[in-house]
């Protein structure tokens, strides 16, 4: 048990900028993409929320660590990704014709 509260100790903050790294990622396309802009705030709240609840219910243990990792490694590949799906984002919208 003290291990498992050092381990908390020591990580958690380092989480939770991870996790705040991650929907500042979602705010700030939200800011420049206002066409998405409803559909990013929500993904900004929702991908935090769920690695944050899946943490604290697996987070004694192997499964924590492997959520904290999983989280490291979505965060990463946010921001090596971002100027392909900045240019998604852009791509104007086909019009449908009736």
């Amino acid at each position: 048990a003290w291990f498992l509260n050092i381990f908390r100790m020591t990580t958690l903050p380092f989480f939770h900028g991870i996790l705040t790294g991650i929907a500042a990622y979602y705010i700030g396309f939200a800011k420049v993409f206002r066409h998405k802009r409803l559909s990013l705030w929500l993904l900004a709240i929702l991908v935090p929320a769920l690695l944050h609840g899946l943490y604290n219910t697996f987070g004694p243990g192997f499964p924590g660590l492997g959520i904290l990792f999983l989280s490291v490694l979505i965060l990463m590949i946010y921001l090596s990704q971002s100027g392909e799906w900045r240019y998604t984002l852009i791509r104007p919208q086909r019009k449908r014709t009736s």
